[in-house]
């Protein structure tokens, strides 16, 4: 909080994790308050898995991306401040500005963002979290030729399309972070006869045995324990245990998906379970 605020705040719930040997009373406490996005599980990463040797890398599919370039997309979401920040303090500016803007004769797009941008940097020229985003966007859209708001209205892939090769970087990885739907989840332990069977027959979740056609969302943070692609057997741990998933399960097969604009021809979107992971090459924090 300290880091997107700049101050710590003295009353409310603090957000917290649970981990294998916490008391129940801190399990309690951490469970509280609870959530997060793709910067957040970056930001998690970063400052608590490998903070000294900055490794950790968001692993999402490209094709979710408007840009040409995937590595620009995963900068952008694990740059992206706090949701909080940008709800109270970024998206209030932004809008004050071109707001601004507009009743100064600035009626395009190109013009708002030549007259908001160094307006942003000094606004927030004590502000490193928010600075490093506003210098980020500005420098790829210079590189890019894309506009600093649509740049900035880039969101992660809010459903899962997770795809082979992406499972591999992360089941390679030291340690890792899983964004997941929690729905195969609740299913593995309330009706471990409907994986046993997802498992014989090869086919995923969503789509059978009653579930939606397919994932409403990632809404969950699990640990990808172990992978093992011969056996199709994919341990994670979660909720204080752990449960084993098959392929098909965690990416399905390509899907429509209803609740997003899906671009003609593109076939990201999955019957899966997964959206996205961060990855991390060794763990340093001490």
């Amino acid at each position: 909080m300290k880091q997107n605020f700049g101050y710590c705040q003295k009353d409310g719930v603090r957000s917290g994790l649970t981990y294998p040997g916490q008391s129940r009373e801190e399990m309690e406490t951490a469970t509280q308050n609870q959530g997060g996005w793709f910067n957040s599980m970056f930001w998690e990463c970063a400052n608590f898995i490998d903070p000294k040797g900055k490794s950790c890398q968001l692993q999402v599919n490209a094709g979710t991306c408007s840009l040409k370039d995937p590595q620009l997309c995963r900068t952008k979401l694990s740059l992206e401040p706090a949701s909080e920040v940008q709800s109270e303090v970024w998206e209030p500016a932004l809008l004050n500005l071109r707001s601004e803007a507009y009743y100064s004769g600035h009626t395009s797009k190109h013009s708002q963002e030549k007259y908001v941008i160094p307006k942003l940097q000094s606004q927030f020229a004590d502000n490193q979290i928010l600075l490093k985003y506003t210098n980020f966007l500005a420098d790829t859209a210079k590189e890019t030729g894309e506009n600093f708001f649509d740049l900035n209205d880039i969101a992660g892939p809010p459903f899962p399309s997770f795809n082979k090769e992406l499972l591999k970087t992360t089941c390679n990885a030291y340690t890792n972070l899983l964004v997941i739907d929690a729905t195969v989840l609740q299913v593995a332990f309330s009706n471990p006869e409907i994986i046993a069977s997802a498992k014989s027959h090869g086919i995923p979740l969503f789509g059978h045995f009653g579930l939606p056609p397919v994932s409403y969302g990632c809404n969950h943070a699990v640990y990808l324990q172990s992978c093992d692609f011969e056996k199709n057997a994919f341990v994670i741990w979660t909720w204080g245990t752990s449960v084993t998933l098959t392929e098909e399960i965690l990416l399905g097969v390509p899907a429509k998906q209803p609740y997003w604009p899906t671009p003609k021809g593109s076939h990201v979107w999955n019957t899966g379970a997964i959206c996205a992971s961060v990855t991390a090459d060794q763990i340093t924090v001490e």
